[in-house]
């Protein structure tokens, strides 16, 4: 009677120990893949919305020709009546990117009276006419092609910080080098 009660939970072992081998061989490895493979869409998806946007001749001379920021990406701001709203978006872009040596935000609005925004270039009115363009906020490369446009909207400073995780370049990691080949 007792010999029962032990392979009873020898059973009860084993139906555990099964159950780990199925969770270690079949279900992590499924559920890692399809959260690696969403994450994988999601940069595809980005980086398909990322190809090269067609921009006037005028604005491709200025960008070339007056571009103080070449290598870094560059998110410009083109103000257009709600320019307290567009100053809020450009903010809260600012204050969420913590790589500043390789982005840069050149607003050609006139800086605020009363506010410090050392992050944010402030041109004026130096920038070609741009009444005629239904966007506010352009994003560069590095290689400055436009990348892509943006009309003020409710959700634009969130498709705009999805697009800066594809461009902004990430920095080379430094080479470990051991001691003993360094004596």
């Amino acid at each position: 009677m007792s010999k029962n009660k032990t392979s009873n939970k020898v059973s009860g072992r084993g139906k555990l120990v099964g159950f780990a081998v199925v969770f270690m061989l079949i279900i992590a490895p499924a559920v890692s893949y399809l959260y690696l493979k969403k994450g994988f869409d999601y940069r595809l998806e980005s980086i398909e919305q990322l190809k090269e946007k067609p921009i006037s001749s005028e604005l491709r001379a200025y960008i070339e020709k007056n571009n103080p920021f070449t290598g870094n990406a560059r998110l410009l701001h083109f103000p257009k009546g709600e320019i307290a709203e567009e100053l809020k978006i450009l903010n809260i872009i600012d204050e969420r990117i913590v790589d500043r040596t390789r982005f840069d935000i050149v607003s050609f609005a006139e800086e605020p009276a009363g506010e410090n925004k050392d992050q944010i270039d402030f041109l004026g009115a130096s920038a070609p006419a741009m009444t005629s363009q239904e966007y506010q906020f352009l994003l560069l490369d590095t290689a400055n092609l436009v990348r892509a446009v943006y009309p003020l909207g409710p959700d634009v400073g969130k498709e705009i910080m999805r697009h800066l995780s594809v461009i902004i370049p990430v920095p080379t990691k430094r080479e470990i080098t051991l001691r003993r080949d360094s004596l």
